[in-house]
């Protein structure tokens, strides 16, 4: 399960980075939330079945901070 969240996110970082660089432009519907990625749907299903976890904690926020503050710093450009 791992490695398709990890290949998954590695996708999303460097379209976010061209995205910064102004190599393409930003399509605000295709952010989705931070529920809308395989790691996302992961770590809700934890967070309902165990909302104590340890990854809950290291991982949860920060993903919901980063898709949140790039979603905002970065508006359609329509």
């Amino acid at each position: 399960m791992l490695i398709p969240v990890a290949a998954e996110h590695l996708l999303w970082k460097w379209k976010a980075y061209n995205v910064v660089c102004g190599f393409v432009k930003l399509d605000e519907h295709s952010i989705g939330e931070h529920t809308s990625c395989t790691l996302g749907k992961y770590l809700e299903e934890i967070k309902r079945s165990n909302p104590s976890h340890e990854l809950i904690a290291k991982v949860y926020e920060p993903h919901k901070k980063g898709s949140y503050t790039f979603e905002r710093s970065h508006p359609s450009s329509e």
